[in-house]
């Protein structure tokens, strides 16, 4: 059984963002997503491929915060 891809407004919707920031991170290859029928084909994405980027994303954003410390309510 292969999994139905999600477009571009999913995306969009999922993390908050607008649909023209998903387009530049695909093309930007910033996200994981595929062109069907080539290059100017539809973008889609698949949700497994989504499902781990999510995952590294966060696994990235803790070991950041763990190894920056307490900020102590300071500005960057």
């Amino acid at each position: 059984m292969s999994e139905e891809l999600l477009k571009p407004m999913q995306i969009a919707e999922r993390w908050g963002v607008s649909r023209s920031w998903v387009y530049r991170a695909a093309e930007e290859g910033r996200i994981p997503h595929l062109r069907l029928g080539g290059a100017r084909g539809p973008l889609r994405f698949s949700p497994s491929a989504i499902n781990r980027f999510e995952e590294q994303a966060r696994r990235a954003a803790i070991s950041a915060d763990v190894s920056d410390g307490p900020r102590g309510g300071q500005l960057p």
